[in-house]
C-alpha cells in the first residue's frame, strides 16, 4: 500500500492477500492509511470523539472478522469511508446521539485550533446550521460526496441502485443544502439585515427548521433579503471544500495498535503486541446491521 495517513490508495493483490491472511501488520497498515478520512467522517455524525474512535475501529473490526472473504471491494477506500459512514448513523440512531459537530471539525484534532481563525469559526457555525435543518444522513451524503471526492457510482454500486439516479439526488441534497446555508446567510446570527424579517417571531432564537423556512417564506416576497441570499454565489462551496483534518497521532496510533492486537489467531507482532497492551480498547459501538432498505434510507435521508 501507499502509507501516507488519511491519503490511503487502493490495495495491491499483496496487500489484499496479506489480509485475507489476518497478518496484522497489513491490518495495521490498511487502519493507519485509512484512519485520517474515516474519523473525520465518523467524528462529523457522532458528537463524542471517543465514540468516533470505536466506529473506526468497528469498522475495521468488521473487516477481520470476514477476512478470509475480503475482496478489492471491501478494502477500497471509497468503501472504507461508506462503511464508516453507515457505523456511524447507525451509532446515531441507537444511541439517540444528536450530532453536534460538522464536515471538517473532528473533535480530537488539530481542527480545534481553526476556532480561532474566523473563516473557520463561520465555516463550522454555518455546516452545524446546515447539519440542524438537513440532519446527519443528507449532511453525511454530501460531505463523502464533495470532501471525500466518493462518486455517484460508488455510492449506486453500495446501495444498489443506478449511477445516474445516486448522481441526480446527490445534485438535489446539495441544492438542498444550498437553499439552507442561503437561508442562514439570511438570518445573520439571528440580526438579519430586514426589520421585517427581524420581527418575525422565533427568529432571533436559533436557527433551525422553523427559522428556516420562515426566512425562506419572507425571502420569497422581500427585495433585501433576496439581495443578501443572491450575493452569496455558491453557499455550499467553502464548507463542501473544507480541509481532511488529521487525528491526534496518540488517538490514531492507540486505536491501530489496539487492532492490530486484538486477533489472537493473526501472525504475532512482538512491537505491535507491546503497543496493544498499552492502549484501552475504544468503545465498541456494537450498532445493529443495516437492511438493503436501510442502507438506501441512510443515504437518501
Amino acid at each position: 500500500m501507499v502509507h501516507m495517513h488519511g491519503q490511503n490508495m487502493a490495495p495491491t493483490r499483496a496487500d489484499l492477500d496479506a489480509l485475507r491472511r489476518g497478518d496484522r501488520r497489513a491490518f495495521a497498515q490498511l487502519a493507519d492509511d485509512s484512519f485520517d478520512r474515516m474519523n473525520d467522517v465518523a467524528a462529523a455524525i457522532v458528537t463524542d470523539p471517543t465514540a468516533a474512535l470505536g466506529v473506526c475501529a468497528d469498522v475495521l473490526d468488521a473487516l477481520h472478522d470476514r477476512r478470509h472473504e475480503l475482496t478489492d471491494h471491501d478494502v477500497s477506500p471509497d468503501r472504507l469511508l461508506l462503511a464508516t459512514r453507515q457505523r456511524a448513523l447507525s451509532y446515531l440512531r441507537l444511541d439517540g446521539n444528536t450530532p453536534q459537530r460538522s464536515p471538517g471539525s473532528a473533535g480530537d484534532t488539530a481542527a480545534n485550533t481553526a476556532h480561532d481563525n474566523s473563516e473557520a469559526t463561520a465555516r463550522l457555525a454555518a455546516a452545524s446550521a446546515a447539519s440542524a435543518v438537513l440532519g446527519a444522513t443528507i449532511t453525511s451524503a454530501l460531505d463523502l460526496h464533495y470532501r471525500h471526492g466518493i462518486d455517484a457510482a460508488a455510492f449506486a454500486t453500495d446501495i444498489g441502485t443506478t449511477s445516474g439516479r445516486a448522481q441526480r439526488r446527490l445534485e438535489g441534497l446539495r441544492a438542498e443544502l444550498d437553499g439552507v446555508l442561503g437561508a442562514y446567510a439570511v438570518w445573520n446570527d439571528g440580526q438579519p439585515t430586514c426589520t421585517d424579517l427581524a420581527a418575525e417571531p422565533g427568529v432571533s432564537v436559533a436557527f433551525d427548521t422553523t427559522t428556516c423556512e420562515t426566512v425562506e417564506r419572507h425571502e420569497a416576497t422581500c427585495i433585501v433579503c433576496s439581495q443578501v441570499r443572491h450575493a452569496i454565489a455558491d453557499p455550499s462551496s467553502v464548507l463542501l471544500s473544507a480541509p481532511i483534518v488529521a487525528v491526534n497521532a496518540n488517538s490514531r496510533d492507540g486505536v491501530v495498535a489496539t487492532i492490530a492486537g486484538r486477533h489472537s489467531d493473526s501472525p504475532v507482532d512482538d512491537e505491535l503486541e507491546a503497543d496493544a497492551q498499552r492502549v484501552a480498547d475504544p468503545p465498541n459501538t456494537d450498532p445493529a446491521p443495516e437492511s438493503g432498505d436501510d442502507a438506501l434510507h441512510s443515504l437518501w435521508g
